[in-house]
This record gives structure tokens, C-alpha cells and sequence, in this order.
């Protein structure tokens, strides 16, 4: 009789599953294959956390822990400079060493662009991904072991997405060793005057353990920004960009830099995060003929960062203003003495136009300062140099150019040498 109760307990039960149906249990589905947008959503909040950690995280600030300063300034240090004669117009804290993260990869760019520039690297040479490149962490275009790409590509890769793994792979090949490139870097960072700046690494990643993290003032981002624009101005085709293809487009690299989309004139440098270093931005900008360039460490978050900087290049490009003290065109009014020739003196033009970047209200304070050579043996053709022209800010140099004729005198036939002798 229980048998035969249970059994039609059991057929109901097996009706009521066949009518209604039971969802499975929660093991059962854990143990379900993920859909496939399951997995994409997945491999994004990955790819998002990779990203964050070089980092410039959109959103929010530094984590707990202790790290957020809190009250008190924004940033920890800031910087604002004229490029082109390196007048500083505003500073806080310019000298304390501080982090810069990814910024680093801008004294790899110049390394670079200086091998390039002497011709011991080509833009062509083709880089071969290492097994420790491409486990680098953070952000990066996900080289794979073996993967070849020119220098020229890992080098955008580098500047736009701030790839990690291509630095490593730019370092390796160049230095032989991450260790031997960081060497250079450190090597050029002495050759442009950064004192007391320290780099451990060829991206700025946080060290690992019994690594040191690498330790940059704001001047000295200023004076690397400055050195970069001046020697290799190329290098702001790269930074400009707001995004680019990499692979054949198989990954799309964004900059991290949003004053390139959101303060009209910027055109780059580099950001850098973690959470140690706060957030930092080496930034320039350039309107209505006149640059300048910001730098801003260990500031609280992104959106405080951006919007010191903001202000910091508001401030420089409103006070300043482009002035042209000499054109190639016209003459200054000097003349240049000539021996021997037809004539003994001819004008002095500019061999280039010369242009300064001043505080709105001091033009009227620019002086020139003119030397020219004396004698000049004839026969003289065209553009021949004989002189320069310097122009002052009290003592501060604004600017050079070479002097130059800008026509042919002939040198003197026998009866005009007769003549002059004669005094006639």
C-alpha cells in the first residue's frame, strides 16, 4: 500500500514538473557554460580594472586606505611654464619628488626620439614581444609573446594608450634589458637638467616588491614637457590624438588625456595614475600664437586634476601674448660694412622672423641687442651671415636670430681700386 502511494506521488510530481517546470537549482546553473555576453561583459569590467590600475580611472577618486589627502589643496604640486623662453609664472611645491606614474613614458619618448634623431634606431625597426612584455599589467594593447610590431607603432601605442607592455617591449630592445634602458633614461634626465630625478622603470607602473617607484618634481616634468616639444615638436602628432587603431583595428586605443577633447588648444602631453601617486598630468596648450605648459601631481582625482590644469593654462594664455620683434622681409636699419667691394655697405635682414611670447603690457619693454661683423671681404653672395640679433626682457633672453646680407656685392675691379686709393 506505501508502494503504491509513493509511486503515485512520484507520477504526480513527475506531471507537475512536465506542465509547469521546475528551474534548476542555483548549483545548477553556477555550473552552466556563461553566455556569451556574460563573458564580453567579463573581459570589459577586466580590461576596465587593467586600465584603471596605470590608470586614470573616470571616476571617483583615490581609494581608501588612508591615501586621499583629504582637506586641502587639490594637488600636491603644480607648475606652469612658457615653453619657449622657460619663464615660470606660477609654482606649489615644483621641487618635491613626487610619483608621476605614467607619465615616466615621456622620458622613454624622448630616448627614443633622441636614437632616432642620431640615427641609431629607425621608426621602421621592427620590435619582437618578449614573454615578461607581454604579462605586463595595467593598461596595454595585449602584445602576445612573439608578436613583432615596428617602433613606430609600439611607440603610438605608448603615447596614446599608454600600453605598458609596448614600453617594456620599446625598452627591452632598446637597452637590452629594462635595467639597461632605464639607465638612459636616467642618463638624458642629467643631460636637460632634471636634478635629483629618479626613474626605475620605463612605464611608471607602482614597484613591485623590492622595487623602487620612480621620483619626478613638477619642474622637472615641466623641463622634460619643455625639452620634448623644443627637440622633437613631432612628438605632439602622437599625444594629440584622442584615438587610434592598433592591430589592423583589432584593439582601439583612447587617450587618457580628456583636456584633449575638453580644453580647447591642448594637444597633449601625458597622464599618469595610481593609487599611490594620486593623479597626475604633464599638459600643453596653445592659442592665438602663444604655448604653455602645466604640470599638476598627486592631485585627489581626475576631474580635480583636469580642472587645476584648466585654470593653470587659462591663466598662462590669457597673460601672455606673441609679439613680433623682427621679420625676414624688412631690414633693421643696420649696415654691414664691406672691404674690397663695389659698394661699402649693404643692409642687415633677420634670417628668420623672430617672435616672442610676453606678459600682456611689457612689449613696450623688449629691447634689442645687435652685433655685426666688421669688414666683410668681398665678393659676398646672398643670405651670407654676418651678425645676430638677441632680444631682452630685462636680462632675460627672449630670443636669437643669425643677421644675414641679402645681396651680391662684387669685389672691387683694378681701376676702382686705383681710385680709392687715389681718394676719389
Amino acid at each position: 500500500m506505501k508502494s503504491s502511494n509513493r509511486s503515485l506521488f512520484l507520477c504526480a510530481l513527475l506531471s507537475l514538473v512536465l506542465v509547469f517546470g521546475i528551474a534548476p537549482s542555483d548549483s545548477q546553473a553556477a555550473r552552466k557554460k556563461p553566455s556569451s555576453s556574460s563573458r564580453s561583459a567579463k573581459k570589459a569590467e577586466k580590461r576596465k580594472a587593467s586600465e584603471a590600475e596605470e590608470g586614470d580611472s573616470e571616476d571617483g577618486g583615490k581609494t581608501a586606505g588612508g591615501d586621499s589627502k583629504g582637506a586641502g589643496p587639490e594637488c600636491s604640486a603644480t607648475f606652469l611654464m612658457e615653453p619657449t623662453t622657460g619663464t615660470v609664472i606660477q609654482e606649489t611645491n615644483a621641487d618635491q619628488a613626487l610619483a608621476p606614474a605614467s607619465m615616466t613614458k615621456l622620458m622613454l619618448s624622448y630616448v627614443v626620439l633622441k636614437r632616432i634623431q642620431e640615427g641609431s634606431l629607425k621608426e621602421s625597426d621592427m620590435i619582437t614581444t618578449s614573454a615578461h612584455a607581454s604579462r605586463i599589467g595595467g593598461s596595454q594593447v595585449y602584445l602576445r609573446e612573439g608578436e613583432q610590431f615596428s617602433l613606430k607603432d609600439l611607440l603610438a601605442a605608448v603615447m596614446i594608450q599608454s600600453a605598458n607592455d609596448a614600453a617594456t617591449a620599446i625598452a627591452e630592445h632598446i637597452g637590452g634589458s629594462t635595467e639597461g634602458f632605464v639607465e638612459m633614461m636616467n642618463q638624458e634626465a642629467k643631460a636637460i637638467g632634471m636634478e635629483n630625478a629618479e626613474f626605475h622603470s620605463p612605464h611608471g607602473l607602482p614597484p613591485s616588491e623590492g622595487q623602487q617607484v620612480d621620483k619626478v618634481s613638477a619642474r622637472n616634468m615641466a623641463k622634460l614637457g619643455q625639452a620634448l616639444m623644443k627637440e622633437f615638436p613631432q612628438i605632439l602628432e602622437l599625444t594629440k590624438q584622442t584615438d587610434a587603431d592598433f592591430r589592423g583595428g583589432e584593439f582601439h586605443m583612447s587617450n587618457h588625456n580628456h583636456l584633449l577633447r575638453n580644453f580647447p588648444g591642448c594637444d597633449g602631453l601625458k597622464t599618469g595614475f595610481f593609487n599611490q601617486a594620486g593623479f597626475n598630468v604633464t599638459a600643453t596648450a596653445t592659442r592665438n600664437g602663444v604655448r604653455m605648459l602645466a604640470v599638476a601631481m598627486d592631485c585627489n582625482s581626475r576631474k580635480g586634476r583636469d580642472k587645476e590644469v584648466a585654470k593653470l593654462l587659462s591663466t598662462g594664455l590669457a597673460q601672455y601674448r606673441p609679439v613680433t620683434i623682427a621679420t625676414k622681409t624688412n631690414s633693421l636699419g643696420e649696415m654691414i660694412s664691406i672691404d674690397g667691394g663695389e659698394k661699402d655697405l649693404i643692409a642687415a635682414y633677420p634670417a628668420s622672423d623672430l617672435t616672442a611670447v610676453v606678459r600682456v603690457g611689457e612689449e613696450k619693454n623688449v629691447t634689442k641687442k645687435v652685433e655685426l661683423c666688421k669688414g666683410l671681404p668681398a665678393p659676398v653672395q646672398p643670405n651670407t651671415k654676418c651678425g645676430t640679433m638677441a632680444a631682452y626682457l630685462g636680462d632675460r633672453e627672449l630670443g636669437k636670430v643669425d643677421l644675414v646680407t641679402n645681396e651680391s656685392v662684387q669685389q672691387m675691379g683694378r681701376l676702382g681700386k686705383m681710385r680709392a686709393r687715389l681718394g676719389f
